[in-house]
């Protein structure tokens, strides 16, 4: 797998243990018994995998950062971060965790998503609730941003939409 592709940080373990033909009780068994291969956020490599970029794939990378930096609220969309890296990279980014995916095409740097999570919470922690047109107004961005965003941690429950705003969810950030 890490030689057919080698910018994924792993496969997914649900995806292994269908090619190997075993039953999930069997297979975590052997999982627990192999020190060389890693499981992490339901995914599986072997322990020295690491991802590399190419010269090229790195000057195109440092470009994307360039773009993000530029327009931190209003970053560049899925599909002009694919054309600047390419697919291949653009994923592995994500997978890395310096990119956040929060829609299909809305996407944010790891930091700019942990600052703008940050500025929902406590919004909530001060004023009882964040709706999106006030976070919109807070960052300068736009709605597609405001919404996806909120959306997705909706999604995974750090907020609650209640109406239309957002409140703390049932989980932590």
């Amino acid at each position: 797998f890490h030689q057919a592709e080698p910018l994924r940080l792993g496969m997914s373990r649900e995806e292994l243990r269908t090619r190997v033909g075993l039953k999930s009780t069997i297979f975590a068994q052997l999982l627990a018994t192999q020190d060389q291969i890693l499981e992490e956020q339901n995914r599986v490599r072997l322990a020295g995998h690491v991802v590399l970029f190419t010269d090229e794939q790195q000057a195109r990378i440092t470009e994307l950062e360039a773009r993000f930096a530029a327009a931190p609220y209003t970053p560049p969309s899925f599909a002009e971060a694919a054309q600047i890296v390419g697919e291949p990279v653009l994923y592995a980014l994500i997978d890395l965790g310096h990119i956040v995916q929060v829609q299909p095409d809305v996407i944010f740097a790891a930091s700019v998503y942990r600052e703008l999570v940050d500025a929902v919470l406590q919004s909530i922690d001060n004023d009882g609730q964040i709706a999106a047109n006030t976070l919109r107004d807070r960052f300068g961005t736009t709605r597609k941003y405001a919404i996806g965003l909120l959306e997705y941690l909706d999604n995974i429950h750090i907020t609650r939409r209640v109406g239309d705003a957002r409140v703390r969810g049932s989980r932590q950030a």
